[in-house]
């Protein structure tokens, strides 16, 4: 995997070892075996993963049997490869989960007449603070928390995953890495690699690349 310039995060060889890396690293992306360590099996942690997580994945097994293929299908993985592997192979499914997971998750253009909503109210300590969406800069995951980074320098920090916080901004925002939601406002630049948003550099993760560039319009 890294040969192919991915970053392995984390090895977990449990369904409670899985869970508790994919809460703390937050990976963009899973390889699940079938057969775990333990009583729950790779198809239990790929039901949690979509419930709770709602990260891509593909399984790598050397199971066959074709009843425990059948409900590992029911998880909807992006593609099921039979050990051995070969590398090229298991990196181009990757590649192409991604991809197709990218595509899934660009959000519609909305009239902007449709939009009921523009704020959002963070808890401070004697009440709670209303921040436009004007006003967010961008948004950084910091484990189970997030800190909200306005215009005017200031930051807020509220206690939700970067997933559940999304689904509550107008389609302004785009997810550009496992840690960023950026305003697409103010992108003053963006490569293959980074964007600029007003001074501020950001990475852009390989997850998110294909999204980011399909709603900025670039080829």
């Amino acid at each position: 995997l890294e040969d192919f310039g991915f970053i392995n995060t984390l090895v977990a060889s449990s369904y409670a070892e899985a869970l508790q890396k994919i809460k703390t690293e937050q990976p963009d992306f899973l390889i699940i075996d079938i057969e775990l360590d333990g009583k729950k099996s790779g198809i239990d942690l790929a039901h949690i993963v979509n419930q709770n997580h709602h990260i891509p994945f593909i399984y790598l097994t050397g199971n066959t049997n074709r009843n425990v293929l059948h409900y590992a299908k029911l998880t909807n993985p992006y593609a099921i490869l039979i050990k051995p592997f070969n590398p090229h192979e298991l990196c181009t499914s990757i590649d192409l989960a991604l991809y197709k997971y990218a595509q899934q998750n660009i959000k519609p253009s909305q009239n902007i007449n449709q939009v009921i909503n523009q704020c959002i109210f963070v808890k401070e300590k004697d009440g709670f603070k209303r921040l436009n969406f004007s006003d967010i800069l961008y948004i950084q995951s910091d484990s189970v928390y997030l800190e909200i980074k306005t215009t005017d320098g200031n930051t807020y920090i509220t206690r939700a995953s970067i997933s559940e916080f999304i689904s509550k901004l107008n389609p302004g925002f785009v997810r550009i890495h496992r840690k960023y939601i950026v305003n697409t406002n103010y992108i003053d630049k963006v490569n293959a690699s980074y964007i600029d948003l007003q001074g501020v550099i950001l990475s852009i993760g390989q997850t998110y690349k294909a999204g980011l560039f399909h709603i900025l319009n670039l080829a």
